[in-house]
């Protein structure tokens, strides 16, 4: 038998069971009892999905420390045209691939991923200003605009005022970047 389970189409496992003989044993009176072959299936198949859970789940833990995990996560959104913020910028920057959306459906396109950076940023906008002392916000771009803010914090600015010039849903959008007044 095959077994695919997937979640997300990030995590994909999938198992080959060789044999197809059920199980026969005894119970607690002493008597016969003869488990269906699905009943073993399901069960090996629990044991290799927890374990390959369990080991996701580490994989995790030891990238994200346990307090962040107790934190829910902030991201930095622009809602609308010529909204503007000022950010402050830890330096942590993550280069990740994803699955490509298509702008119209939101559905995932088969087989094409694009580059997107994730930096860690605080919202340091007057007067909603976010607490420095406090786990930072996520702020996710692409190629166009991290080569902007990288070029700026390789120059030693972290804080930056950013422009959004663009409607919410707008395939045009882009953003200006300034260094920020201190």
């Amino acid at each position: 038998m095959y077994y695919s389970i997937h979640s997300n189409d990030a995590i994909r496992i999938q198992f080959h069971l060789a044999t197809n003989i059920a199980n026969i044993g005894h119970n607690n009176d002493d008597k016969f009892k003869m488990s269906t072959i699905q009943d073993t299936d399901k069960e090996v198949i629990d044991q290799h999905v927890k374990l390959r859970l369990e080991s996701f789940l580490e994989e995790i833990n030891e990238k994200w420390p346990s307090s962040a995990t107790d934190v829910r996560i902030k991201y930095i959104k622009f809602m609308s045209d010529k909204d503007r913020k000022t950010l402050s910028f830890t330096g942590k920057v993550d280069k990740v691939e994803v699955q490509a959306k298509d702008f119209e459906t939101g559905l995932d396109i088969p087989d094409k991923y694009v580059t997107r950076y994730v930096f860690d940023c605080y919202d340091i906008t007057e007067p909603n200003t976010q607490n420095i002392n406090g786990p930072p916000s996520i702020w996710e771009r692409g190629t166009r605009d991290a080569r902007i803010i990288l070029h700026y914090l390789s120059k030693g600015i972290n804080t930056l005022e950013v422009v959004r010039n663009g409607q919410p849903g707008s395939k045009t959008t882009t953003y200006l970047f300034y260094p920020a007044a201190d």
